[in-house]
């Protein structure tokens, strides 16, 4: 294995397991690292391969190590604009797997997950901008670029959501 490679896969947590140790949770800078690994590395991968078997371990491996990077930033409760860029790039992967992956077998990919995610992903950006335009003396100040992006995904989420209309 080559170790400067290898990515934290995901751990689901459970009522025994210890805390994790702070020396055991990745910080702000290995988080925007991690992220641009996987996107420059990992993500343009299944395209070389043509087989229809790829994009199930592809998808399984980015969408696990998305949810590692998403759990370290709930466990440090980090928000701060580089943090918003990297959950903007997760919820992108989510998007993009929604548009490309819509013709796989719900065993490699499976649209109801992929959409909860993506929702969790939108309303965890939605605290964060929030919180850092409540931080800010300023509120004027555009801390988050991408925001009007984002907030135009969540609305088109709830497109179908009809208690959304009242």
């Amino acid at each position: 294995m080559d170790h400067t490679r290898a990515v934290k896969d995901y751990e689901r947590s459970s009522a025994d397991q210890p805390t994790p140790l702070p020396c055991e949770l990745r910080p702000t800078a290995v988080l925007q690292r991690t992220m641009a690994y996987l996107l420059a590395s990992v993500a343009d991968r299944p395209e070389l391969d043509q087989s229809r078997n790829f994009w199930k371990s592809w998808y399984e491996f980015m969408w696990t190590r998305t949810r590692a990077i998403r759990k370290d930033v709930a466990q440090q409760r980090l928000c701060c604009p580089q943090i918003v860029g990297v959950m903007e790039r997760i919820a992108r992967f989510h998007i993009f797997c929604a548009a490309r992956l819509v013709d796989q077998p719900v065993d490699s990919f499976d649209p109801r997950i992929n959409s909860e995610n993506l929702t969790q992903c939108l309303q965890t950006l939605k605290e964060m901008y929030n919180d850092l335009y409540s931080a800010e003396a300023d509120s004027e100040t555009c801390v988050c670029p991408c925001e009007a992006e984002f907030r135009a995904y969540m609305l088109l989420m709830k497109l179908n959501d009809q208690s959304a209309l009242k």
